[in-house]
């Protein structure tokens, strides 16, 4: 009897972890699947596109054909945020079956996009080894400076906000779509989306999640035209699945899972990146030839797009323009390659000095009108963008407005 009883207690221990999706990594609980495996992932080399890895801080499903994550689930509590600062220890994950799997730091590197975090730094904070832990790329989506930087960091800092207030979290993250490939491996992403269910503090978190538990789901465009205002991008889990295929809380009764995954968050709560406003970037300063020396030290070519900014390629084959402060934004190769050249943009004003007739685009139906002494027509566009019509019928914007007015 005494050898029959740690058996059987041994199988009703395994029975509870398997009934509640937790894992056991390095003989303590990781809570990160307590909701369910959104994709039923497994660790079977068979499903190289849904593997499923296993770490101390968070799980995940991995892509062999993206080189990325389908997501990635972790549960968020005080006791994971300290003072530990941010590692940067970029590195492959050699949990990863084989090394045609890894991805590596320098992948991403001249692409313009950054290797955004799904399972923030400072979400695991605790500790050197938990943070570091976050900075392997299996962590990591390919994500514009500002998708990245900004809106995606506020949200992150707003999860810790509600910590603070006594709440605990569990969260899922992850990226879809294509627009790209970095090093013939990394698929570039469209959107990149986040599900955050919050809880008061307390114990048997699977039982207590009902009908008014508050659910955050966002999904968010990956370009440089996102709205720093996390909040511009809430939907419905009920969305989320509808564009990834994965059913996400599956391990919530039905009645609870219908009516919390149609729910938009509706709170009125506010946080600390709404006191923030839109950066406003003025188109910088283009009098100077591209020929210029120092113009050439930091770029190959320059172009102007329909924005007003001018698009560079630099010596690596980045695209990015300046900002105000005189950084650099990394964006697309595509505005690079689509835009006009700012040598032949010049060449070609210095010869327009007939009036070409205006077309109202159906796209951008002008508001205003005026015809100045240069014999162009300019037109004031619904975006608040000056603007004259080439003699090929295409908007060629100015950075003087007072020309619509």
């Amino acid at each position: 009897m005494k050898t029959f009883l740690p058996f059987v207690l041994s199988l009703a221990f395994f029975a509870f972890v398997s009934t509640f999706s937790i894992t056991i990594v390095n003989g303590q609980i990781n809570e990160s699947l307590l909701l369910g495996n959104p994709s039923d992932a497994k660790s079977d080399t068979k499903k190289q596109d849904d593997y499923l890895v296993i770490h101390s801080g968070y799980t995940l499903s991995y892509n062999k054909s993206r080189g990325t994550a389908n997501w990635v689930a972790w549960h968020l509590s005080k006791s994971d945020v300290g003072t530990v600062d941010r590692s940067n220890a970029f590195a492959p994950d050699q949990t990863l079956p084989s090394s045609d799997w890894w991805i590596k730091p320098n992948d991403y590197s001249g692409s313009g996009y950054d290797r955004g975090h799904m399972c923030p730094s400072k979400d695991r904070s605790s500790s050197t080894e938990a943070n570091r832990e976050t900075f392997l790329m299996s962590n990591m989506q390919p994500q514009t400076p500002k998708l990245n930087q900004k809106t995606w960091k506020y949200l992150e800092d707003y999860e810790r906000e509600l910590l603070r207030k006594g709440n605990e979290e569990y969260i899922f993250a992850g990226c879809y779509g294509e627009k790209g490939r970095l090093a013939g491996k990394i698929t570039v992403p469209t959107n990149c989306w986040k599900i955050i269910v919050i809880l008061e503090e307390g114990e048997n978190d699977l039982k207590r999640i009902d009908k008014t538990t508050r659910v955050i789901a966002v999904n968010m465009p990956n370009d440089e035209t996102v709205s720093q205002r996390w909040r511009t991008y809430l939907t419905t889990v009920d969305d989320i699945e509808e564009k990834t295929g994965y059913d996400f809380l599956s391990k919530l009764p039905k009645k609870v899972q219908k009516i919390i995954e149609s729910a938009k968050d509706s709170s009125s709560e506010t946080d600390s990146s709404e006191n923030k406003v839109d950066e406003v970037i003025p188109s910088p300063v283009t009098n100077k030839s591209p020929t210029d020396k120092k113009a050439n030290s930091t770029a190959e070519t320059r172009k102007t797009n329909s924005d007003d900014r001018v698009y560079q390629t630099g010596s690596r084959g980045g695209c990015y323009y300046l900002t105000a402060s005189g950084k650099k934004s990394y964006v697309d190769k595509k505005f690079c390659e689509n835009a006009v050249s700012a040598t032949d943009t010049d060449k070609k004003e210095e010869i327009k000095t007939v009036p070409t007739q205006s077309k109202e685009l159906p796209d951008e139906k002008p508001k205003d009108k005026n015809s100045k002494s240069d014999g162009r027509t300019y037109i004031k566009g619904s975006r608040g963008g000056c603007y004259y019509l080439n003699d090929n019928g295409k908007k060629v914007y100015v950075s003087d407005k007072t020309l619509c007015q």
